[in-house]
């Protein structure tokens, strides 16, 4: 039998759930079906700028440590965003979650430098500049089914964003 305070809890945590919760229902079976989900996620326009600008400015350099993207305070701030956070909990079904590593997918690879390796070594064309990962990046994981409906699942999740246009 529930008692009023459980019952008053529930209903507080549902509230607060339904309010915070950035993936609506649509949006989280799709993840539930697919594994993946594309998210508007109505940032700041002044904040996705700020944060292309960095990006730009560090393409450009040798982004070595010490002049580190993840030193710049205008990308800082946008990967840094609470909504990142909050889609964490939710799709990973945890109250504590933490970020692993971080990643800038197209970067640091000399494509014609792995090009020429790849037709040295004979490697398949999986690894050429026309592969489907030539101007971006993958993360290799193994989750059971019993890891992925778990609570809290016991996986990753890799949460990719664009500074820009999404690639069609």
């Amino acid at each position: 039998m529930q008692t009023e305070s459980q019952s008053a809890a529930g209903q507080t945590e549902e509230a607060r759930t339904a309010t915070t919760a950035p993936l609506d229902a649509a949006q989280m079976q799709t993840f539930e079906d697919d594994g993946a989900v594309l998210v508007d996620l109505r940032l700041k326009p002044d904040q996705l700028d700020r944060a292309e600008a960095a990006w730009d400015r560090h393409a450009k350099g040798d982004d070595s440590w010490q002049d580190s993207i993840l030193k710049d305070q205008n990308y800082v701030e946008l990967i840094s965003a609470p909504v990142f956070e909050e889609i964490a909990k939710q799709v990973l079904r945890s109250d504590k979650v933490f970020i692993l590593e971080t990643g800038s997918a197209g970067t640091g690879i000399d494509r014609a430098e792995t090009n020429e390796m790849a037709q040295r070594n004979d490697w398949p064309e999986k690894h050429g500049i026309r592969s489907e990962w030539a101007n971006s990046m993958h993360t290799d994981v193994q989750v059971t089914t019993e890891d992925f409906e778990a609570t809290p699942r016991r996986e990753h999740l890799a949460i990719w964003f664009w500074l820009n246009d999404v690639p069609a």
